[in-house]
């Protein structure tokens, strides 16, 4: 048996399921002041926090294997995601807020190793790979426009794309 809960905007903060031996397992899903999904703590995580006037970060065990985790920019796009037993995935967006860069946990052990997404002037990812940036250079992709713009004449390595930068 399920018990689900929910807040007044009808999304769920905690789902409850009933085991045969009549416990349960708790699963929470905790929400910041805009709505938006922060924490889910499935579980193995909520039963391990349970320590009344513990105080949690993101830094502890705990909370790194069994807890998923999000942060927003000031515009609503994911900028942290960390899974359980995971580093965390870091997103970067343009001005136009679309994914530009990310960096996931095995590329965090780099020091440059970044995933690229390009689109076209329809804002249609036509092209994602690995890149090397130093910490300089993710403004440039952040700060401008980049355009994929199919030529025909691009090489090998951008499938007949070439590339244009706007401001």
């Amino acid at each position: 048996t399920v018990i689900e809960f929910k807040n007044a905007l009808d999304k769920p903060i905690l789902h409850r399921n009933v085991l045969s031996d009549g416990n349960f397992a708790d699963t929470y899903y905790v929400y910041d002041d805009y709505d938006r999904l922060r924490y889910v703590l499935p579980p193995m995580a909520s039963k391990a926090l349970t320590t009344t006037g513990a105080v949690w970060t993101t830094a502890d065990d705990i909370v790194y294997k069994y807890c998923y985790y999000y942060e927003y920019d000031i515009v609503g796009n994911i900028t942290q995601k960390k899974l359980p037993g995971c580093d965390k995935i870091t997103y970067y967006y343009n001005s136009a807020h679309r994914l530009v860069l990310s960096r996931d946990g095995n590329q965090n052990t780099t020091l440059y190793d970044y995933t690229i997404y390009l689109y076209d002037k329809y804002g249609r990812e036509v092209l994602r790979g690995n890149i090397s940036l130093i910490d300089e250079e993710v403004s440039l992709y952040t700060e401008s426009d980049i355009v994929a713009e199919y030529t025909g004449n691009g090489t090998e390595e951008t499938y007949g794309y070439t590339f244009n930068v706007g401001e």
